[in-house]
């Protein structure tokens, strides 16, 4: 078995002995083994000599990516290779692979310099940046070539010593992979390159904005890799990935927006090598409107010609006279007034599952959920009058 495969593989052993609870409490989803060797190519042309690091190193599965195309390229390097995992577990597992990677790869000619840590890469890079009358004017952080990540995904409360320490970078709401990106640009040398691949929700969203807007201001996005698929890369991960590469900029002021964006799509991991790679013009990918920016992935050329007809637009849906709003009942608030079966008096509740392509099939008879709602005065609120609407199914 190569490293990669068993990289992923004695990880996945270490978290199948944990809850599905505790998983999705730390964001511990690996990285399967074709989506690493996808990452690691991402990073372009490796010179003989530079620094990589992966902030979110689990089991090791990015780095050993990157070491065996080293190897299979015939390349004679010095790498210096840098992790961080705050799991000792899953510390413990990486650093026994990456050591036998190292003896490996110097039989090869590639010489690696391996520093892993067992620690919270995000507390400890903010407390390397913050200002102290101790630190030499002539110090620096480190600067790496690369990075190449795999970030944990949940929600960070206000209160976490990890958002209080970075509020500066991300503002006050945040997901936790957007630090370990903002911490990823402060990190990169100029002009070096990074490849993450984390949620889709960043791209847009009111909590994002000034994310996209600052990272659009210090990095070139060269590459966005859509996976259609919910939860088929990732374990009980029902969300849309996207796996971003980008560059830092020499000079945020003086460098202008490159011309294109290139835009691959694929259903999942498995097909991820024969997605067709498409040139998007970058005000197509990097919109904004109303000083707001926001990042749209269009896979194929009918998502361009939506995209130009709804720029070509000057009103809005308000004038237009339309308006957006999301359900108004919470099923487990409006429990007194949800009924199983029909009546003279009750009127249909409406769930995600009754929409249907192109319309809705209420009821469904395999569905256990109440399918009906009383209309009793204090209900009034939840119902909306007859009229035209159109519904759109978010999963």
């Amino acid at each position: 078995m190569d490293l990669v495969t068993e990289s992923f593989a004695a990880g996945q052993r270490v978290l199948e002995r944990r809850s599905s609870a505790a998983r999705k409490l730390h964001g511990q989803f690996l990285t399967p083994p074709t989506v690493a060797r996808y990452m690691a190519d991402q990073l372009g042309a490796l010179p003989d000599k530079f620094t990589i690091l992966d902030p979110a190193l689990g089991s090791g599965t990015l780095l050993c990516a990157v070491i065996e195309r080293l190897i299979n390229e015939n390349t004679r390097a010095d790498v210096q290779v840098e992790g961080y995992e705050i799991d000792p577990v899953l510390y413990e597992t990486a650093f026994s692979i990456l050591e036998r990677a190292r003896i490996g790869a110097a039989k090869r000619g590639v010489n690696l310099d391996v520093r892993l840590h067992c620690g919270d890469y995000i507390l400890e890079e903010a407390a390397h940046r913050q200002p102290s009358l101790f630190t030499l004017m002539d110090e620096s952080p480190q600067r790496y070539s690369y990075i190449i990540a795999n970030p944990p995904y949940f929600k960070l409360n206000s209160d976490d010593p990890r958002a209080k320490i970075n509020r500066s970078l991300v503002g006050t709401h945040t997901n936790i992979y957007t630090l370990f990106m903002a911490l990823a640009v402060k990190s990169l040398a100029s002009q070096g390159r990074s490849v993450f691949i984390v949620p889709r929700s960043f791209c847009s969203g009111a909590y994002f904005a000034r994310f996209r807007e600052e990272l659009s201001d210090q990095v070139a996005i060269e590459r966005l890799h859509l996976f259609d698929s919910r939860g088929e890369n990732f374990d009980e991960v029902l969300q849309e990935n996207v796996i971003i590469t980008f560059e830092r900029r020499a000079n945020s002021v003086l460098t202008t927006v490159p011309s294109g964006i290139s835009i691959s799509a694929s259903q999942n991991s498995a097909d991820i090598a024969y997605a067709e790679t498409r040139a998007v013009p970058s005000p197509l990918v990097l919109y904004r409107r109303d000083r707001v920016m926001f990042y749209r992935l269009p896979t194929d050329p009918n998502d361009e010609l939506i995209l130009r007809a709804f720029d070509s637009w000057e009103g809005s849906l308000h004038q237009y006279g339309m308006e957006v709003s999301t359900e108004r009942v919470v099923a487990f608030r409006a429990e007194d007034h949800l009924r199983v079966f029909p009546s003279e008096t009750t009127v249909p509740l409406l769930w995600m599952q009754h929409a249907k392509a192109g319309g809705i099939e209420h009821p469904l008879h395999d569905l256990r959920k109440s399918q009906w709602i009383e209309p009793i005065p204090d209900a009034a609120s939840l119902l909306v009058p007859v009229a035209n609407y159109v519904l759109l199914r978010r999963y």
